[in-house]
Parts: structure tokens; C-alpha cells; sequence
């Protein structure tokens, strides 16, 4: 077992003798162009704004909806109908990885996204709560979407 010290030295010694995190050392044209131009892109886009405002206002509604639950329920309510925020709380990825989902989408701009159980947030979206894909569309709408 190692102590402390050992254990932040060969971190240490690991992050200044890896070099993948930058695309070094990647045979791959594919996997080198997405480290460098989608993992590693610190640039601030247009959308980050957005949606960040958008996440604000889902976690301040206190609107109360009706949920048709198609799956195996939830944990934590055994109610059908719920808040809009407790929704976006437990269903919103946290920001760095809906910043990733946007640059992927904006580097390799594919024609068709499909996505299952979008819950609170025209890609083809998959969700069996009425009101919850009622609320989903409205939320693109704001977006522009």
C-alpha cells in the first residue's frame, strides 16, 4: 500500500509522461481528430448560454405535472405527478456533459439524432410521458429548435 506521497508523486509522474489526453501516440485519424477537435476544445459556444438559462428556469418551475412512468418506476416518488424541477434535477446531465453532447453534434453535424427519454430538455425524441414530451417540445421551441 502506498503512502500519500507516493501516491501524489506517481500521479504526478503518470499526468506529465501522458500525452493521449492531447491526441500523442493516437494511430487512429478518427479517435485523434475527436481528442483534439471535440474532448480538448475549451472554446465557449453560442449554446452554452442557452441552455444553462434554460436548466435555471427547469429547476425554479414548480409547475406540477402528470407522469405516465413506462419503466420500472422511480426511487425516489411513488406519485404520478411530479415537479418540473424535481424532473430536470434528477433527469439533466450536468453542464460539461451537454457541453460535450453539443460539440460531438456540432463537430460531426449528423442529419439525425435520436434520443430516448429526452425527458425535459428536431431530433427525433422518445418519450412515453405525455406531458413530459409536451413540456420537451416546448422547451426546443425556446431554444429555437
Amino acid at each position: 500500500m502506498y503512502n500519500s506521497f507516493t501516491i501524489a508523486f506517481k500521479y504526478l509522474q503518470y499526468w506529465f509522461r501522458s500525452s493521449n489526453g492531447k491526441g500523442h501516440g493516437v494511430h487512429s485519424p478518427f479517435v485523434f481528430d475527436f481528442i483534439t477537435s471535440v474532448l480538448n476544445d475549451k472554446g465557449h459556444y453560442y449554446a452554452y448560454e442557452k441552455v444553462e438559462y434554460l436548466r435555471a428556469q427547469l429547476g425554479a418551475d414548480t409547475t406540477t405535472i402528470e407522469v405516465e412512468d413506462m419503466g420500472a418506476g422511480s426511487n425516489h416518488t411513488k406519485s404520478s405527478s411530479r415537479s418540473i424541477a424535481s424532473i430536470a434535477k434528477r433527469a439533466a446531465k450536468p453542464p460539461k456533459y451537454g457541453q460535450l453532447l453539443f460539440r460531438m453534434a456540432n463537430h460531426y453535424q449528423p442529419k439525425n439524432i435520436l434520443s430516448f427519454r429526452c425527458r425535459i430538455g428536431k431530433m427525433v425524441t422518445i418519450e412515453g410521458s405525455p406531458a413530459i414530451a409536451e413540456k420537451a417540445q416546448a422547451n426546443f421551441r425556446q431554444l429555437g429548435m
